[in-house]
């Protein structure tokens, strides 16, 4: 395949990339300008989100590999933090589907 062909594929995915990223950040503002309320259950989702990436932050050691020598302290932590916070996600909705299965069971 030609080199040329194949960047412009590469951007045009790029291109379709950021448009989808857009569309998904935008439309639902716009929506929900006709409904502001709705802003404040985003608004607290966001701030619970930051709250449990901050406490994961906090926890996650900067401690560096000797494999990976180009690797700061800083990128080690925010490695942590980001593995801590899906940890934490995940536990959290699994969490919450084993709760709706149980509370389906007694009603």
């Amino acid at each position: 395949m030609d080199s040329t062909l194949l960047d412009i594929f590469l951007y045009l995915g790029y291109f379709l990339v950021i448009f989808a990223l857009a569309a998904a950040i935008l439309l639902p503002l716009i929506k929900s300008l006709d409904h502001p309320q709705s802003l404040i259950k985003v608004a607290g989702g966001v701030i619970a989100l930051l709250v449990i990436f901050g406490i994961s932050y906090a926890l996650s050691s900067g401690d560096m590999a000797a494999r990976y020598p180009d690797l700061t302290e800083q990128g080690s932590k925010l490695i942590g933090a980001a593995l801590l916070t899906m940890y934490i996600l995940l536990f959290v909705a699994l969490l919450g589907i084993a709760v709706t299965e149980v509370s389906k069971y007694f009603r």
